[in-house]
C-alpha cells in the first residue's frame, strides 16, 4: 500500500492568513519556557514586508526594565545563520530577502505572497530555519520576563505572554473527537482541536498508530491543518492511514504540536478493526457466454488474497429484481460459474458479487447479459396445406412443440431461390399469402419452426399450388372526347383482346397532376365504349382516363388522360309549371317544374293580373332543383308563373308557358 499521506488543502493555506496574520493586529510573539531557563520566542511572518532595519527584540523584567536582545531580525539577517542551512533553505532565503526589499520598496514580485507563506511553514518546523529568517529567538532571561518586538521607528508589534524560565510553558490542548472510516484507500481519520492556549498557538498535529508493537508516528512529518473550511467542504479527512494492517485491531491517538514543536497530551485513544476492503469488490469484468442448454461465467482473479468466495445472481432484466442462483458461496479459487436453469431464448443478465473474510458481500460487478440457447432445434412442420381464395392462398400446418414462432418461404415454378413470404416470424400455424396481379402458374410453399433462441428446424414438405391466370388486362385507347352541352363525352375501346377486358373504370381529376376520384363505382359493362359526365360545370377544365377490369377483377394501369374543357348546355324551355296554393301553416304558392338539365338553375318569375311586369320569385336556385315557393301571395288576385332555366355561364334559355292561379 501506498505510505501515509499529509491532507494539505491548496497552497493559499499556507499563508495562515486567517489564524496567525489576523493575530498580528493585536501582536503576538509565542514564548516557551522548558523550566531549566531556556526561553525560545516565534512570531508571524510579516503581512506586508519586513521593516526595512529588521525586528528589535526586547526583554523587559518584573521591574520594567526592557533590554533590546536582538535586532535586524529579516531574513538572511545573519550570513552565519544563513551558510549553516542546506542549499535547499539557504537559497530560497535568499531569494526572499531580495523579494521583500522590492515589496518594501513597492514593487512586490508576483510570487512574492506565496513565498513568503512558504518560507513560514518552513519556519513554523525547523527552528534553527526560522532564527536565520528572523522570525525565532532563544534567550536565557535571569527571572520572570516579557517579550516584545519593535520596528525601526520603535513602534510595538508584537507582545508575549509573561515567560517564568523556572517553569515549563504549557504545550498545546490535547485533540479532541477522533473519528476512524475505513475506507478503500485506508483509515480516514478526523478530530478537533483542543481549547486554544493563550498566546502559543498550536500549528500542527501528529497521528500515532499501535497495531500490537506500541504507538508510532505515522507520516513523514507533521500535519498541517489547512484551510479548515475548504477541507469542510469537500468532506475530505484531516488524514488517510494508507498502511494499516488489514483485518485486525489498531488503536490510533492524535497529539497537537506548537510551534516549537512540543507536543501536547495524546487524544482519547480510539480502537477500530481494520476490515479488508478490497475484499468485497466485485469482479471487476465478469462475461457471459451461451452455448446449447447453458450460460457460463467468467471473472479475473480477486484484487484481495482475502476475498472468501462469490454469489451470483440473475435477472430477466438489467435493472432487475435480481434471484441469487448460488446456494451456497463459490469458492474464492473459482472463477467461473455455469448456468443451466434458463428458458431458452430469453435474455438473462447476472451480477458477481465478493465475500469478504467475515462472508459479507460487497457491491454487485456490472451485469452481463446472455442469451439461453435450447439444446436442441424445434422438429420441421407437418401437415402443410392450402386453400385458395379470390385475393389470397391461405396456408396452415400442425403446431411444432418448443417453437415460438414460423417462417414461411416461398418459389415460383421449379426454382430453388426461396424467399421469405412475410417480413417477420410468424405466430400462429396460419399464413394468408396475398395473390398480387402477375402472380399466376404453381408456386412452392415450405415452412420452418423458429424457437425462441432463434434456432430454426429443418424445412417442412414443400406444397405446390396451381394459380389461375392472373395478369392484368391492356390499357384500353381514349379514341375521342368533348364538352358539348354541358358536359364531357369520352369514347373509347379495349386495349389488346376484348375479350379480356370485362368493364371499365372512368377516373377524372381537377389537373393533370392531381388525384383522380372514380366516377362509377360499378364497372360499365365490357360492350360500353362511351361515357357521359353531366356532373361538371361549364367552362372548367376536367383530366379523365380510363382503366379496364377482366373477369378476376384485376386492373390495367390508367390510360394517359385527356383534358376536356366544358360548354354551356343547350337550354330548352321549360314546360309551364304546375301551381297550388295552400293556406296553412301560413299562406303560400307552391311552384312545381321540371329541373334544368346537368348542371342549370331554374329561376321563377310571377306577374299579378293587370300588370305587364314580370318580377323574380325564387333563383337562381340549386341544380336538380324542382320546387320554388311564393310565400307573398296577392289575395283575391290571379298570379301568373313562368320560369327559364340558366346555366352556370349565365346564359339563359328560353321561357315556359305561363301558368296561373287565382288566390283566394
Amino acid at each position: 500500500m501506498k505510505s501515509s499521506r499529509i491532507i494539505l488543502i491548496g497552497f493559499s493555506a499556507l499563508l495562515v492568513a486567517g489564524s496567525l496574520l489576523a493575530q498580528e493586529n493585536r501582536g503576538y510573539v509565542a514564548a516557551a519556557s522548558d523550566g531549566n531557563g531556556d526561553v525560545k520566542l516565534f512570531w508571524p511572518i510579516p503581512r506586508a514586508s519586513w521593516p526595512s532595519q529588521g525586528y528589535t527584540l526586547e526583554r523587559v523584567d518584573t521591574s520594567g526594565k526592557a533590554v533590546a536582545i536582538a535586532s535586524g531580525l529579516r531574513p538572511n539577517w545573519n550570513e552565519g545563520l544563513t551558510k549553516a542551512l542546506p542549499q535547499s533553505q539557504s537559497d530560497p532565503l535568499i531569494k526572499l530577502d531580495a523579494m521583500d526589499r522590492q515589496a518594501a520598496a513597492g514593487h512586490p514580485p508576483e510570487d512574492y505572497a506565496g513565498l513568503k507563506g512558504f518560507m513560514f511553514i518552513n519556519a513554523a518546523t525547523d527552528f534553527n530555519f526560522a532564527k536565520a529568517c528572523g522570525l525565532a529567538w532563544e534567550d536565557h532571561p535571569p527571572g520572570p520576563a516579557v517579550y516584545r518586538l519593535k520596528d525601526g521607528a520603535g513602534n510595538v508589534l508584537g507582545l508575549s505572554l509573561a515567560v517564568d524560565p523556572r517553569e515549563i510553558t504549557p504545550p498545546a490542548a490535547a485533540p479532541q473527537g477522533v473519528k476512524a472510516e475505513v475506507t478503500a484507500q485506508g483509515v480516514d481519520l478526523d478530530w478537533e482541536a483542543g481549547p486554544p492556549t493563550p498566546g502559543m498557538p498550536e500549528f500542527f498535529f501528529r497521528v500515532k498508530r499501535d497495531d500490537g508493537g506500541g504507538m508510532k508516528v505515522l507520516g513523514k512529518g507533521p500535519i498541517f491543518p489547512g484551510n479548515e473550511e475548504e477541507r469542510r467542504k469537500q468532506k475530505l479527512p484531516r488524514f488517510t492511514d494508507d498502511t494499516a494492517p488489514l483485518e485486525q485491531d489498531v488503536t490510533y491517538t492524535v497529539v497537537a504540536l506548537d510551534v516549537f514543536g512540543r507536543e501536547s497530551s495524546p487524544s482519547q485513544p480510539l480502537k477500530i478493526f481494520v476490515p479488508d476492503v478490497a475484499a468485497s469488490f466485485p469482479p471487476a469484468a465478469v462475461t457471459a457466454d451461451s452455448k446449447p442448454g447453458t450460460i457460463t461465467l467468467s471473472w479475473p482473479s480477486p484484487q484481495s488474497p482475502r476475498t472468501a468466495g462469490y454469489l451470483v445472481e440473475r435477472s430477466a432484466f438489467s435493472q432487475g429484481p435480481y434471484t441469487m442462483l448460488t446456494q451456497k458461496p463459490i469458492p474464492a479459487g473459482t472463477l467461473s460459474y455455469s448456468d443451466g436453469s434458463g428458458t431458452p431464448g430469453t435474455h438473462y443478465y447476472y451480477r458477481v458479487y465478493s465475500l469478504d473474510p467475515r462472508q459479507k458481500p460487497g457491491a454487485p460487478s456490472h451485469a452481463a447479459a446472455a442469451v439461453f440457447l435450447g439444446l436442441s432445434a424445434p422438429a420441421s412442420p407437418e401437415g402443410l396445406e392450402a386453400s385458395k381464395g379470390a385475393d389470397a392462398i391461405s396456408l396452415k400446418w400442425n403446431a411444432v412443440k418448443g417453437a415460438a414462432g414460423y417462417r414461411v418461404e416461398k418459389t415460383a415454378g421449379e426454382g430453388d431461390r426461396w424467399a421469405y413470404a412475410g417480413n417477420a416470424i410468424v405466430m400462429d400455424t396460419r399464413f394468408d399469402d396475398p395473390i398480387v396481379l402477375g402472380m399466376e402458374g404453381v408456386m412452392r410453399y415450405r415452412v420452418t419452426a423458429v424457437s425462441a433462441d432463434n434456432q430454426a428446424s429443418a424445412p417442412s414438405s414443400e406444397l405446390k399450388v396451381e394459380l389461375p391466370p392472373n395478369r392484368a388486362p391492356a390499357v384500353p385507347k381514349i379514341t375521342g372526347f368533348d364538352g358539348m352541352n354541358g358536359a364531357a363525352h369520352i369514347q373509347f375501346i379495349p386495349g389488346g383482346d376484348p375479350e379480356k377486358a370485362q368493364g371499365f373504370i372512368v377516373l377524372r381529376s381537377a389537373t393533370r397532376a392531381g388525384e383522380p376520384r372514380v366516377l362509377n363505382s360499378k364497372p360499365l359493362d365490357g360492350t360500353t365504349r362511351t361515357f357521359t359526365d353531366d356532373q361538371v360545370v361549364p367552362g372548367q377544365e376536367y383530366w379523365y382516363s380510363i382503366v379496364a377490369v377482366d373477369s378476376a377483377q384485376n386492373r390495367s394501369e390508367a390510360c394517359a388522360p385527356v383534358a376536356v374543357r366544358v360548354g354551356d348546355p343547350v337550354l330548352q324551355a321549360p314546360a309551364a309549371p304546375k301551381l297550388q296554393y295552400l293556406e296553412n301553416p301560413f299562406p303560400r304558392v307552391v311552384i312545381s317544374f321540371d329541373p334544368g338539365p346537368g348542371a342549370t338553375a331554374a329561376v321563377v318569375e310571377r306577374q299579378l293580373a293587370g300588370s305587364t311586369e314580370w318580377s323574380r320569385v325564387a333563383g337562381p336556385l340549386a341544380p336538380g332543383t324542382a320546387q320554388a315557393l311564393d310565400t307573398r301571395p296577392p289575395k283575391g288576385q290571379s298570379v301568373s308563373y313562368r320560369l327559364y332555366y340558366q346555366a352556370l355561364s349565365g346564359a339563359t334559355g328560353p321561357l315556359s308557358r305561363a301558368a296561373t292561379l287565382k288566390v283566394p
